[in-house]
C-alpha cells in the first residue's frame, strides 16, 4: 500500500489522494457505528449504503498504486516481496500484538472479546485460519497475498487477451471464491478481480475517461442511489458485484471532479490514509466503550466523535513519531520512505 506523496517527489497525483481519502472517510464512518446498526435504521441505512464498495475501492486503489510503482517500472520480484513484509507485515505484527493486549485487558468491555489464546489459536491467525484480534488487520493480509501474484501480473499485462481472460476469470472467483480458509484463500479469491482490475486500470490509463463533469457525476450518484435502494429494499437482484464497481465508477468521477474544482479536498488527512487504517480501531474502540456505558442518549454526538477521533488521531500520532524522529515505531506504522 503506497501513499500518493511517496510515490513521484515531482507531481502528486491529486486524483488518487482526493480517492484514498473519500475511501477512507467510508470505512472510518463503517466503523463508527458503535454497535447500534441493528438498533437505530438509520445507522444501519448509512453502514450498508457504503459497505458494497468501500473496501473492493481500497483495493482496487492498492492495485493501481503497485501497478503505478510496482510492475511499471519492473521491480524485482524479491525486493517487492522485501518491501512489502516491511510495509505490510510490520504493522500486521505490531498492531496484532497490540490487539491482543488491549482486547485482554479490556475484556468485559469491548464487543469482540478475545477466545483461546492457546498457542494453536496465535498461529491459526498468522496461517489467515482465524482472524487478528484487530478485525481491520484482514485487509493488510490480503493484501500482502495479492501483491505476492507479481511475476503472474508481470506476464499477464503483457499480453491484452490473456488480461482479458483473467479478468473474466477474477468474475468467476468473485462469484465461486475458492472454498479454502488457509492464507485468507478464500478471501484473496473472492477479491483479486478489484486489485487486477486496478492494475488493468493503471497499464492502460483507463482512468482518463472518468470526466470532471458534474453532470455526470451527478448521474453516476443517481444510477448507484437506485442500484443501492433496489437491492437494499429487495427489489432487483443485483449482483453485489455490480453493485461494487457502480460505486467505484462513481468514485472514480467523483475524485476526478474533486481534482479540478476542490483539490484540497480531504487534505488533512488523504496523505496518511494507511496509517488511519491501522490506528483507528484504537480510539474509536475506547469511544464505543465509553458511549455503552454512558448510554445512548448521546448517540449523535458520540457518533460524530468517533468519526472524527478515527480520522484525527492517527494523523496526531503520525505528527508525534515524525517530529521525534521515533525510527523504531515508524515502521510499525508503515511510515517508510
Amino acid at each position: 500500500m503506497e501513499q500518493v506523496a511517496k510515490i513521484n517527489n515531482k507531481k502528486k497525483i491529486v486524483w488518487i489522494s482526493i480517492l484514498q481519502g473519500l475511501t477512507m472517510l467510508l470505512v472510518v464512518i463503517g466503523h463508527s457505528d458503535l454497535n447500534e446498526k441493528g438498533t437505530i435504521p438509520v445507522i444501519g441505512f448509512v453502514y450498508q449504503l457504503f459497505k458494497s464498495f468501500r473496501m473492493p475501492l481500497f483495493i482496487l486503489i492498492s492495485g493501481y498504486l503497485f501497478g503505478l510503482t510496482r510492475i511499471s517500472k519492473n521491480k524485482e520480484y524479491g525486493f517487492v516481496v522485501v518491501d512489502k513484509l516491511k510495509r505490510l507485515g510490520i504493522p500486521f505484527l505490531f498492531f496484532s500484538v497490540i490487539g491482543f493486549v488491549t482486547k485482554y485487558i479490556s475484556s468485559a468491555y469491548v464487543k469482540n472479546p478475545l477466545g483461546d489464546m492457546s498457542f494453536g489459536y496465535v498461529l491459526d491467525i498468522f496461517l489467515g485460519l482465524e482472524t487478528s484480534p484487530l478485525g481491520a488487520l484482514w485487509f493488510v493480509y490480503v493484501t500482502f497475498m495479492l501483491m505476492l501474484l507479481y511475476p503472474f501480473y508481470s506476464w499477464v499485462l503483457k499480453h491484452k487477451y490473456i488480461s482479458i481472460l483473467v479478468l473474466l476469470g477474477g468474475i468467476v472467483l468473485n462469484l465461486h471464491p475458492i472454498p479454502v480458509d488457509l492464507f485468507m484463500i478464500n478471501k484473496v479469491s473472492r477479491l483479486f478481480i478489484y486489485f487486477f482490475a486496478g492494475l488493468l486500470i493503471e497499464k492502460y490509463d483507463l482512468a482518463k475517461y472518468a470526466k470532471a463533469d458534474i453532470k455526470r457525476v451527478i448521474i453516476l450518484i443517481a444510477l448507484y442511489f437506485a442500484a443501492f435502494l433496489s437491492v437494499y429494499f429487495e427489489l432487483l437482484p443485483i449482483p453485489y458485484l455490480i453493485l461494487s464497481f457502480c460505486g467505484i465508477v462513481m468514485s472514480f468521477h467523483i475524485a476526478k471532479y474533486a481534482e479540478v474544482y476542490y483539490s484540497n479536498l480531504f487534505n488533512s488527512f488523504r496523505y496518511n490514509t494507511y496509517q488511519i487504517y491501522l490506528i483507528s480501531v484504537f480510539p474509536q474502540m475506547l469511544f464505543e466503550m465509553i458511549y455503552r456505558q454512558i448510554g445512548s442518549h448521546y448517540f449523535l454526538l458520540f457518533y460524530i466523535i468517533n468519526i472524527l477521533v478515527g480520522l484525527y488521531f492517527p494523523i496526531f500520532i503520525v505528527k508525534v513519531v515524525e517530529k521525534y524522529n521515533l525510527k523504531y515505531l515508524k515502521p510499525c506504522i508503515g511510515l517508510l520512505g
